[in-house]
């Protein structure tokens, strides 16, 4: 019996990624009027943005349906294997529960739901620490124990380039956007136990970044057997600015860049960016 992981598109690993991480990923859907596609399978994050920037309101997003996972969850029962499943926060989607719906339909005990409480760069971070635990020889069982207890060590700091989306998303209220916009503040966010908060602001980018670094603190301590992760939206000059901040402050052996799609960019908007690690117990 082998183990295989299943995440969802919100971890943003894309079809050539999840082939050489040995990861299946079930997509969400983003809904542009009428019109329905596959996060990160019939649009791309380029394609995404772009449609963004010309739409009149924002668009939706819809989680995948049971019988979307138990398609993976037959597969991986008829080859007699055990699944270890690495998902969107539940209290921002039904994902999770699809994905529980699914389980009880296939009749197999041997696939463990995990529920992140995370998205973007937290939660590909929890799927590749399942991908190390996996290659280095734990059950699913185990796999699943240890990134459910990781869930809680994840530090997200991120920065929004620009309160418009959060504004649209019923996150602020036009006047504060207004106000916000004019005098270019700068957002500074977090995502904690599947709850999205706001850390403070900045006033311009460099004051963002400088507060930004401040709430992180002195020193950071990492797991090793991980990257830290920076994402962004869009476009990558704000997060490269965060991570040469970040590297010039505290060292990282590794360092790990992606864009971020769909789902989240709906309610961040272009050119936000974001720093993840997972904490060492």
């Amino acid at each position: 019996m082998s183990v295989q992981i299943l995440t969802d598109s919100t971890s943003d690993i894309l079809p050539e990624e999840a082939e050489q991480k040995g990861v299946r990923v079930v997509p969400l859907l983003v809904n542009f009027g009428e019109e329905a596609f596959r996060e990160n399978v019939e649009i791309t994050h380029q394609e995404y943005f772009r449609r963004l920037a010309q739409a009149e309101s924002l668009p939706t997003t819809s989680q995948p349906t049971p019988q979307d996972f138990l398609a993976h969850f037959e597969q991986v029962r008829d080859a007699g294997d055990s699944l270890v499943c690495v998902l969107l926060a539940s209290k921002l989607s039904g994902t999770f529960q699809s994905a529980q719906l699914a389980k009880e339909l296939s009749g197999y005990d041997e696939i463990y739901i995990v529920d992140s409480q995370q998205a973007l760069c937290g939660l590909r971070m929890l799927v590749d620490f399942a991908c190390v635990l996996r290659d280095e020889g734990l059950s699913a069982r185990e796999i699943a124990e240890q990134v459910e207890s990781a869930g809680h060590r994840v530090r997200l700091f991120g920065i929004v380039n620009t309160l418009e989306y959060l504004h649209k998303g019923g996150r602020l209220p036009a006047s504060m956007a207004v106000v916000g916009t004019l005098l270019k503040v700068k957002p500074l966010i977090t995502l904690r136990e599947g709850e999205v908060g706001i850390l403070g602001k900045g006033l311009g980018v460099k004051n963002g970044l400088d507060n930004l670094l401040k709430l992180m603190g002195d020193e950071i301590h990492p797991e090793p057997r991980l990257p830290l992760y920076f994402g962004y939206t869009q476009t990558h000059n704000l997060c490269d600015q965060l991570r040469e901040r970040v590297v010039e402050k505290y060292h990282p052996a590794r360092v790990e860049q992606n864009s971020v799609g769909a789902v989240v960019g709906t309610h961040v908007g272009p050119d936000g960016a974001v720093v993840v690690y997972l904490d060492q117990e």
